[in-house]
């Protein structure tokens, strides 16, 4: 199977807000008052947000290589992906 890379788009990061996960993964689901400002988040271009579909379209992951992917106190003094 194949998957393909693309930009972020509104439909997709609505999906992806609403997956739910089983404890000790369930800190990842996303309350509902938050949604909004997520959204704008999962939107900007400087946060370099992407989906990953299978062949037939299909939300199967998603990543994020902009800002938002940074870690706290990581040393951004060079080019550096995480």
């Amino acid at each position: 199977m194949s998957y393909i890379f693309n930009k972020m788009n509104e439909i997709s990061a609505r999906a992806i807000l609403g997956w739910r996960y089983d404890p000790p993964y369930d800190i990842y689901n996303l309350h509902s008052d938050k949604v909004e400002n997520v959204v704008q988040c999962m939107m900007d271009p400087q946060n370099a947000y992407s989906i990953i579909t299978d062949e037939q379209g299909e939300l199967a992951a998603y990543c994020c290589f902009g800002r938002e992917g940074q870690v706290p106190g990581g040393d951004y003094s060079r080019d550096a992906l995480d």
